[in-house]
């Protein structure tokens, strides 16, 4: 808050030392405009021009203008599928801009209004270029759409039943988005070399959103009701920077902050019943239902960063051009005040020669360290059927609480090069690129006693203009994948079931009996994989004619039962054309053939 109050009394200030800079100048006396003589001033107002003598006309240039129109629409159907963005509601519209420079500077200003949910304004002003600022705000509309579950009604015979209950049956879903962004730096005359900045930026979701909550057992039962959206992310960033003849240095701290009007809604599930004997045996099961009455739901915590970050340039070293930067940040869950943390260092260099070759290589480090949470299951026991008095844990000796630890925490390493020859304008470049990374993860295996993936992608690609209007460019890359992310037994369970008297029977296998027993890894990514794809484009001016071709072929055998594979070609070609300035028109036409090959295990389920 102290960040975000620094940043807002250092723009009030800016902002209160532009009149007193004007007044600052020598007064000289503004020569009489007559009504209808050209001067500084130009209102255009229905097209009418009109000029306004002022003060500034006899300092320096001003332009000023203002529209007014109307907005009208016609809307049949469901405006969230043909407008999610658009405003349609219809009513006077305008815009206006101001813009001057003077002696002591320059000031650009432009507001636009179309509705109350559709507007943006600009406020960019620049003294002595000792203080430089850009402001700007804009808000437009987002249809959400209404859900109304209607495929969420179905039965059986024997009394299971999907439903559905909408408990805001005339509720329109939508948001209003804005953002305010305002950067104000700042850099004395005697100190050339350092700019300091001032950055804020705040963004607002307002309106409601559809929130949804399942009930189990008795009746599947899918409930909606509004939630009241009013989401604000705030950031406020102090910057300084140091340049010089080759290069400069700049740091900065951001702190961010995102907060919710409304957290969550309030919402009571129903009775753990058994569908058929409507009786509550089903009790040690369920975490909760009606009996611990109104809980919050869908719950949107609110959170806060703060980042840390360094910039490094260096225009010459040994010829070649190099950056650096590094960033460091921490995200803390207000709810929870779980916390993650990031670290990450990029480092870059290019170099090009007189003779048409071309260097680059771009290295990125980053660390993720996410806090682990214990997780204490709500165990209930069953106040009715066989199991009357026990929890589940009682019944089958399984304790279920368990640590969650982050599949995200991880450590990263990625490396690209890339090196290119000019051959010349009409026989183009040909590139070569080779891009290498590991990911270490600290707790999600991908393959039995495997952490880690490391990719290594080679590519050739030549890009040339053959003839004036021609484009012609060819691209090929493979890539070699150890360790593929995968699930490890995520399907194809090997215990088959018999028939058993009832649920409670201590001889009938429950789920995680079937978890435990399955044993083929799962995949939808290649161990190796490879592409190409040739693309031919002419240009006449007014009309392009674009085809591109793509072939695509992967698989991966690493796991056991994976036999995974993928393969694809895809053409299109597209037509475009503008004959004239207001007027464009282009036509697609697209092919494609795909197949994919994955071993599926189907469970049979019944009860």
């Amino acid at each position: 808050m102290k960040t975000k109050t620094l940043l807002r009394i250092s723009l009030i200030l800016v902002l209160a030392s532009l009149p007193l800079t004007g007044f600052a100048q020598e007064e000289v006396e503004a020569p009489a405009v007559a009504p209808g003589d050209p001067g500084p001033w130009i209102y255009t107002f229905w097209g009418v021009p009109y000029t306004v003598p002022g003060y500034w006309a006899a300092e320096g240039d001003v332009k000023s203008s203002v529209e007014v129109g109307f907005y009208g629409t016609d809307v049949d159907g469901s405006p969230d599928m043909a407008a999610e963005y658009y405003d349609t509601s219809s009513g006077m519209i305008g815009d206006a801009t101001v813009s001057t420079h003077q002696d002591w500077g320059s000031l650009y200003f432009m507001g636009a209004f179309q509705s109350a949910d559709t507007n943006a304004g600009e406020l960019d002003f620049d003294i002595k270029r000792m203080v430089r600022s850009h402001n700007s705000y804009e808000s437009f509309i987002q249809r959400l759409g209404h859900d109304p579950m209607s495929n969420l009604e179905a039965t059986s015979t024997n009394g299971k039943v999907v439903e559905h209950t909408d408990f805001d049956p005339d509720q329109q879903y939508d948001l209003t988005y804005s953002v305010l962004s305002s950067r104000t730096e700042f850099q004395l005359p005697s100190i050339r070399a350092l700019t300091l900045g001032v950055e804020f930026n705040e963004q607002k979701r307002e309106g409601h959103r559809q929130a949804f909550t399942t009930s189990h057992c008795d009746t599947c039962h899918i409930k909606s009701q509004s939630h009241a959206l009013n989401e604000k992310t705030e950031d406020g960033t102090l910057d300084a920077k140091v340049a010089w003849k080759s290069g400069f240095v700049k740091g900065s701290f951001t702190s961010r902050k995102l907060t919710y009007g409304t957290n969550s809604v309030q919402a009571t599930f129903d009775d753990n019943l058994h569908p058929e004997l409507q009786l509550p045996v089903f009790d040690n099961r369920m975490q909760y239902d009606s009996d611990v009455g109104a809980i919050p739901a869908d719950m949107w915590p609110n959170s806060n960063k703060d980042k840390t970050r360094l910039d490094l340039v260096l225009n010459n070293v040994g010829g070649f051009t190099v950056t650096a930067n590094g960033v460091w940040s921490t995200t803390q869950n207000d709810y929870t005040g779980l916390q993650s943390k990031y670290k990450g260092y990029i480092v870059s260099a290019a170099k090009g020669w007189k003779n048409g070759w071309r260097l680059r290589w771009r290295g990125n480090v980053y660390t993720i360290d996410n806090e682990n949470v214990f997780v204490p299951v709500i165990e209930r026991p069953s106040i009715a059927g066989p199991h009357a008095g026990q929890t589940y844990s009682d019944v089958y000796g399984q304790t279920f609480d368990f640590v969650r630890m982050s599949a995200l925490n991880r450590d990263v390493f990625e490396s690209k090069v890339d090196l290119s020859y000019r051959f010349g304008r009409k026989l183009g470049t040909l590139r070569f690129t080779w891009d290498y990374d590991t990911i270490d993860r600290e707790n999600y295996e991908v393959l039995p006693g495997e952490f880690t993936t490391t990719t290594n992608l080679l590519g050739v690609s030549w890009r040339t203009r053959p003839a004036k209007g021609w484009q012609l460019e060819a691209n090929l890359k493979y890539a070699m994948v150890d360790n593929a992310f995968s699930l490890i037994d995520g399907a194809c369970s090997t215990l088959v079931s018999g028939a058993y008297p009832n649920p409670w029977n201590p001889e009938t296998p429950q789920y995680f009996d079937f978890h435990e027993a399955r044993i083929a890894d799962t995949t939808a990514s290649a161990s190796n994989w490879g592409r190409a794809d040739l693309r031919l484009g002419y240009s006449t001016g007014k009309t392009t004619v674009f085809g591109k071709y793509i072939y695509y072929d992967g698989d991966n055998n690493d796991g056991n039962l994976t036999d995974w594979s993928r393969s694809s070609n895809t053409a299109l070609v597209t037509v475009w054309s503008a004959p004239t300035e207001n007027f464009n028109w282009f036509a697609t036409y697209t092919f494609m053939d795909s197949d994919l090959n994955i071993p599926v295990c189907i469970p049979v389920f019944d009860g």
